[in-house]
């Protein structure tokens, strides 16, 4: 059987469905004395060329000049966390943050925002290099 043969057979909806998966913070879990969960989607493939570009500059010949990794790992934490939303207006409030990328800032250590990227890189299907997770933790 072909491979355009076994794509015409597939179950649409199961072979689109975008992955999800939840994740425990231990230390804030901790502190509040019952389990912090996040619930992780994927991001669409646009939103994450989108997010990469934005924290992009290039060279005056179009060859990658540096990538702000930590950026791009706060905005992927702000896009695929669907619970909480780190963009709802009584949370930011509470925490005295004025946009979702403090928040995140406030709540998280450097470590957790790097996990937290890399496990929503890992639904989105990247493999991030360990420089890169480096850089993330070390921002």
């Amino acid at each position: 059987m072909s491979m355009l043969d076994k794509l015409m057979r597939a179950d649409t909806k199961r072979m689109t469905e975008k992955p999800e998966k939840d994740m425990e913070i231990k230390r804030l879990s901790e502190l509040l004395g019952e389990p912090f969960v996040l619930h992780l989607r994927s991001l669409p493939t646009q939103l994450l060329a989108d997010i990469t570009e934005m924290h992009t500059t290039y060279t005056k010949t179009g060859r990658v000049k540096s990538q702000d990794n930590y950026h791009i790992g706060i905005d992927v934490i702000v896009n695929g966390v669907t619970d909480p939303s780190f963009k709802d207006k009584d949370l930011l409030k509470k925490f005295g943050a004025a946009t979702p990328d403090d928040l995140i800032e406030k709540l998280f250590l450097p470590g957790e925002i790097g996990d937290i990227s890399n496990e929503i890189s890992s639904l989105c299907g990247t493999k991030k290099q360990q420089s890169e997770i480096d850089d993330i933790v070390k921002n």
